[in-house]
């Protein structure tokens, strides 16, 4: 839409006249551009089975989680609610807790791929890339993380949880090994408490050790 404002001749109006007109023209162009914007979508996040998470569920909580980390910090609590990653983190806690200290893992007939990965610190575009690359999580293929979820990246929560999510649905395909980073002094120290914290506030009653206790365990 054109600007309708009559603007005098640049050569006779004086300065102040003349950047008055320029910040009129600069916020009506604003107010174009917002209005050429499409309303916000809403992100649905996937519903929890009560057996518990399915393939399904997992590829639809990664989709979600995904579309929320370019939506904004505010974004993810509308793709993965309290109640849902309360749900994970305790869900899984009983799986981790009966493995031992020290796992020796032996890949069954069917399982032709063993896949092990380092560092994630957050990375969650990586290890969606990653999952992309060499396949998601199946009882063809075994997964070991070997630690430091968290911290440093900006995308702690969405990449733990959706590694609890899968180790939740296949056990012995997934194995998440700790790191020095699962500790409630690190993720004070080194940013993963206070994502938290700016991601849900007071909204959720899980907090960074519930993530360390369910990762000591492995």
């Amino acid at each position: 839409m054109a600007n309708t404002d009559a603007v005098a001749d640049p050569k006779q109006q004086p300065k102040s006249q003349e950047l008055e007109a320029g910040c009129c023209t600069a916020e009506h162009g604003v107010q174009q551009v917002q209005q050429a914007q499409l309303p916000p979508q809403r992100l649905e996040p996937p519903s929890l089975p009560t057996s518990g998470p399915s393939v399904d569920f997992c590829l639809a909580l990664e989709r979600v989680m995904h579309k929320a980390t370019w939506t904004g910090m505010h974004a993810t609590q509308e793709a993965l609610p309290p109640q849902l990653l309360q749900a994970i983190v305790l869900g899984v806690t009983p799986i981790l807790s009966k493995e031992p200290t020290m796992l020796e893992i032996r890949p069954g007939i069917l399982q032709h791929r063993v896949t092990i990965v380092g560092d994630t610190h957050g990375q969650f575009h990586d290890l969606c890339k990653l999952w992309e690359l060499y396949g998601h999580p199946s009882s063809e293929r075994i997964y070991i993380f070997n630690g430091d979820y968290v911290d440093r990246g900006a995308w702690g929560v969405e990449t733990l949880t959706l590694m609890l999510a899968w180790k939740w649905l296949l056990p012995k395909n997934v194995y998440l090994i700790r790191g020095n980073h699962e500790t409630s002094y690190c993720t004070k120290v080194y940013g993963f408490g206070g994502e938290l914290k700016a991601k849900y506030g007071k909204a959720t009653t899980v907090s960074e050790q519930h993530f360390a206790s369910a990762v000591i365990s492995a």
